[in-house]
């Protein structure tokens, strides 16, 4: 790991939103396709789960921007530390949905 936060946090977002869009390709790549696997309470959750992931990147985004912007080392800190949550929560759910999908699936 990093010793600058803004660089840390920098990777953590490349990562949550990578994580992100693994899991958005592979959900619309089957949804698409009308994979059988999927049915109505799977496409529900997942859904759920994306919004969920969503939500904590942007979250994360915005707690990335404050503490850019802080001035109060203490405070900067924290607010990075904020984001690194956030983002951790986004790959969490992010991975969560793949899992999901790929045990449905088979593999």
């Amino acid at each position: 790991m990093g010793k600058d936060p803004k660089e840390v946090t920098d990777q953590a977002d490349i990562d949550a939103l990578t994580y992100y869009w693994d899991a958005i390709e592979l959900f619309e790549h089957d949804l698409n396709a009308n994979a059988p696997y999927l049915t109505v309470s799977l496409v529900q959750t997942v859904m759920d789960e994306l919004d969920e992931a969503f939500s904590a990147y942007s979250l994360g985004m915005d707690r990335a921007v404050f503490a850019y912007l802080e001035t109060d080392v203490n405070k900067k800190l924290a607010l990075y530390g904020e984001a690194l949550t956030y983002y951790a929560k986004a790959q969490l759910y992010s991975q969560m949905v793949k899992t999901m999908l790929l045990r449905a699936k088979g593999q």
